[in-house]
């Protein structure tokens, strides 16, 4: 006995459509995304968790001299601080500097015995003006009081506290607080842009069974569907969309988006119009302004008792003769019908 075929036609989603869909789709999720990246560095302000990992932070800060807090109770830098105040002398800034110097390398909280008293000592002992003389003694004092080598001991000055910056990084403790707060920060900002994407770009029309639209696909009224013109199975649409996550837009990022430029030319120059998560999955873009997408033969039975083809054509032209050439068959062994479709 010969299978029945039903035959249905669909247009091809034009590239407007598809781009218009896209940037709905975008708009939404960013402005999503920024919603809940407010909402999750509010709550992670107020986070009695967090706190505590500021509060750690800040006491190892303020104990090494080289931060203090400003008039309006922030911790700065010591630098900061002493470049703001228009009011101190090269001279009082030198003595600021070597203070906090003095402090931060005699301190047990960042060094062993005497080891950052012995680096601050090597730094002065190097310590050279532009006529290569000394700044400092052999006890670490200024050897000049001119206003010439003041600018030279306040660059020395300004030097060490960079390299004192940079011991202080390495304090374990210090350090793994700073870890803890790079991480939880990477991860909010992740996730929380992360998450409205799958939302709109995987949940939702995952729950569009018959069309898996997007918001942006149903404003513009496109639609995707399988190779055989029935609706994109569950799995498959997985796939798709971890193809499209993974390659298209990742390495997209990570290779001066040479995967986006290959799917959009493939897009607008191939001759199913597929994307390149299209062309690896096997499904299409389709126009669905006064069409019904059916999730399977039963269903579409169901609605067109009286439909006895069945076929997938784009909005190109055909010839009667490339209709012929350009047919592909397909065998629904469970639903006894033969699906003819041309791509």
């Amino acid at each position: 006995m010969e299978n029945e075929t039903i035959e249905l036609t669909y247009e091809r989603a034009t590239l407007r459509r598809r781009i218009a869909a896209f940037l709905v789709d975008a708009f939404l999720s960013l402005l999503t995304g920024a919603i809940f990246l407010l909402l999750t560095f509010y709550l992670l302000s107020v986070s009695p968790f967090m706190k505590s990992i500021y509060q750690q932070r800040d006491d190892i800060q303020l104990n090494s001299h080289l931060y203090l807090k400003d008039d309006s109770n922030h911790i700065i830098q010591l630098k900061e601080s002493i470049s703001k105040d228009t009011a101190l002398t090269i001279k009082e800034k030198n003595k600021k500097y070597d203070d906090a110097l003095t402090y931060f390398f005699d301190s047990n909280l960042f060094f062993n015995e005497n080891e950052g008293n012995e680096i601050y000592r090597n730094l002065k002992e190097n310590a050279k003006g532009d006529d290569n003389n000394n700044l400092f003694n052999n006890d670490g004092i200024e050897i000049y009081d001119d206003s010439l080598h003041n600018d030279y001991y306040l660059s020395f000055y300004e030097d060490s506290y960079q390299k004192a910056l940079s011991y202080m990084s390495w304090n374990n403790e210090y350090r793994n607080l700073n870890r803890q707060l790079l991480l939880i920060d990477t991860f909010s900002v992740l996730g929380t842009l992360l998450f409205p994407f799958l939302i709109f770009s995987y949940v939702i029309p995952l729950f569009n069974v018959r069309t898996r639209q997007t918001l942006g696909m149903m404003a513009t009224k496109i639609a995707l569907i399988d190779v055989n013109g029935l609706s994109v199975k569950w799995w498959k649409f997985t796939l798709r969309f971890l193809f499209f996550y993974v390659i298209e837009l990742w390495g997209s990022l990570l290779s001066f988006f040479i995967p986006f430029i290959v799917s959009l030319t493939m897009a607008v120059l191939s001759k199913a119009h597929q994307s390149l998560s299209d062309y690896i999955t096997n499904t299409y873009m389709v126009s669905i302004d006064n069409k019904s997408i059916y999730k399977d033969v039963f269903e579409y039975k169901l609605a067109q008792k009286n439909t006895t083809k069945r076929s997938f054509i784009q909005n190109d032209i055909y010839t009667p003769e490339d209709k012929k050439k350009d047919w592909k068959s397909f065998l629904d062994v469970e639903a006894g019908y033969q699906i003819r479709l041309m791509v």
